[in-house]
């Protein structure tokens, strides 16, 4: 299911790739290899200036910022350990 956004949006058949990406969204598959796929993939520089696909740009990116807050509040709470200075 992840390569056929992609052909589908190498072929031109942008409202059919945008349905499955959203589709994909929609069903928790929305993995942080799936976002760097949607930000960076060349194959979906013809759907980068649709309105859909920019509005599950913002959602990956609302939910991104979420996963960051609570893995903020997760260290704060010493739940999770502190990365050291050196690691990314």
């Amino acid at each position: 299911l992840r390569e056929h956004p992609k052909a589908l949006a190498l072929d031109a058949q942008t409202d059919a790739a945008l349905a499955l990406l959203e589709r994909s969204y929609a069903s928790g598959q929305a993995t942080s290899a799936w976002w760097f796929s949607v930000e960076a993939e060349p194959a979906y520089d013809t759907l980068r200036k649709a309105p859909r696909f920019e509005a599950l740009r913002r959602k990956i990116r609302d939910h991104i910022a979420e996963q960051r807050q609570e893995l903020a509040r997760l260290r704060k709470e010493g739940l999770v350990p502190q990365r050291s200075a050196d690691e990314p």
